[in-house]
C-alpha cells in the first residue's frame, strides 16, 4: 500500500527550508545542498519511504499471475444468455 499525499507532502516539507518560494530559490537551494550532502537523488523516496510499514511484506509475489472468476479467465469472450451480447474483459 502506498503513503497517502499528507506523509509525501510531509517528506518533502521537512527536507526543503521555509522561505523558499519561488523557481530559482528552490534550484539555488537544491544545487547547493547537492553539492553539500554530495546526493544527487536528495529529493527521491525510496521504495521504503513510499510504502505504509503495516504492509511491507505485501509483495508481487503474493497476486497470482493468473485469476479465475465464475471458473473464466479475464479477457475470455464471455455470451450473456439474456442479451446474446459477448463481453471481454482484460485485467491489465
Amino acid at each position: 500500500m502506498l503513503v497517502d499525499d499528507e506523509l509525501i507532502h510531509a517528506f518533502y516539507d521537512a527536507l526543503v527550508p521555509q522561505g523558499i518560494h519561488t523557481g530559482a530559490a528552490f534550484e539555488r537551494w537544491y544545487r547547493d545542498e547537492q553539492k553539500k550532502e554530495g546526493n544527487e537523488k536528495l529529493l527521491f523516496l525510496s521504495r521504503d519511504d513510499l510504502m505504509r510499514h503495516e504492509a511491507a511484506g505485501v509483495t508481487t509475489d503474493l497476486f497470482p499471475k493468473r485469476m479465475t472468476m465464475s471458473g473464466r479467465r479475464p479477457g475470455t469472450p464471455t455470451r450473456a444468455a439474456s442479451s446474446g451480447r459477448t463481453l471481454a474483459t482484460s485485467a491489465g
